[in-house]
């Protein structure tokens, strides 16, 4: 069996570098053929902050480009297409038009909040006419098994070799972060709503850091925002390739995961970097909203706030209790460890492909 993952993105966007080449390389490791397309890498499309620049026209274009670029080299393969966007579409056009079954992934929300957007009414046609649809939280599954008898949840994984446990080192500091892009308007709030809690310990403990690594669309409100504070300890840390984020985390003692909104976006995402912060065992202060409810146990391997209040009440247990810091990091390790690792998670995905195309010829 030949499998396709195709993309809008390329390797360095989070859910293109697990869900397309992280599980294509796993079922090239178990002997299928696996290879992905990626519109960035192949076509030269745009996306991540660079998408602001990348045109309604430049968009029909690429999907034009793409359109070709499938239709001459898929041969005999089986689409697996993730996310709804403009490559979405000559996508399902080429699977129709070779007979190629077409599996439709879904790890974000990229419709408009309000319903019946026509974003969202491809989304539900691409869904309907999937072979089974993969979704990446539990919002997401209950939203496509609407659409789609068959639907598998598969989180977002990661790769627990390269986010490891770092060895402990003797630091007077306590030093929480934020990290990701920042693209949309809103996560400005949420960064402003975690320097705030921060703030409110800063005086008691004037040692403890906040460190801030982001680039994106809104960098220049996440600067002035942060020049506004005026605080030493907030520290922006710039933008970190992929491969250097490892590294970084290994200097951080707790992950801020603040989600102010109970949005469609916010509800869908399946939670990369609470798996990085997990993987490499890093206590993580969540919102109960979205997914973290369902892989954070409370006080055991992470902790869950609902409010201002709680965040910076169990910010505060971290920074007076190292043992419960440490205890809470190792469970949240073992977490990734049994049930996210990109190990596992490529495991079942390669079970649910040979399950369901078992009787699909070779190409």
């Amino acid at each position: 069996m030949k499998f396709l993952f195709i993309t809008r993105e390329s390797r360095v966007n989070p859910g293109a570098r697990i869900r397309c080449f992280g599980f294509s390389a796993r079922l090239n490791a178990k002997g299928f053929n696996s290879s992905v397309f990626s519109f960035v890498d192949k076509l030269n499309a745009k996306s991540g902050k660079e998408d602001i620049n990348f045109s309604f026209i430049d968009k029909v274009k690429c999907a034009f480009n793409g359109y070709k670029a499938l239709y001459r080299k898929t041969g005999k393969s089986i689409f697996v297409v993730n996310r709804f966007n403009y490559h979405a579409i000559p996508a399902w056009l080429v699977a129709e038009l070779r007979g190629i079954p077409f599996v439709f992934d879904m790890d974000d929300w990229e419709a408009r909040e309000s319903r019946g957007s026509r974003a969202e009414y491809l989304t539900r046609f691409f869904a309907k006419r999937s072979v089974f649809c993969i979704a990446a939280s539990k919002y997401l599954s209950d939203y496509l098994s609407q659409f789609n008898s068959k639907v598998f949840y598969l989180p977002t994984a990661v790769d627990t070799d390269k986010f490891k446990p770092s060895l402990c080192k003797e630091k007077k500091d306590f030093v929480f972060s934020w990290h990701g892009s920042v693209n949309r308007i809103e996560l400005i709030g949420y960064i402003k709503f975690a320097i705030e809690c921060f703030q409110a310990l800063y005086n008691k403990y004037p040692f403890i850091k906040f460190f801030i690594a982001a680039d994106g669309i809104f960098i220049e409100e996440l600067k002035k925002l942060i020049r506004d504070y005026n605080c030493e300890n907030i520290i922006y840390k710039g933008w970190l390739d992929y491969v250097d984020i490892p590294a970084y985390l290994d200097d951080i003692d707790c992950g801020l995961i603040p989600l102010l909104d109970r949005t469609r976006f916010n509800l869908s995402k399946s939670p990369v970097k609470l798996f990085e912060y997990m993987a490499k065992a890093k206590p993580v202060v969540a919102s109960r909203i979205g997914e973290a409810n369902y892989i954070i146990k409370d006080g055991h391997n992470g902790f869950l706030s609902s409010s201002k209040r709680e965040f910076v009440e169990n910010m505060e247990k971290l920074i007076n209790d190292p043992k419960l810091a440490e205890d809470v990091g190792v469970a949240a390790r073992k977490e990734i460890e049994k049930n996210y690792s990109l190990d596992i998670l490529g495991e079942r995905f390669v079970r649910i492909l040979k399950d369901d195309f078992n009787n699909y010829p070779n190409s």
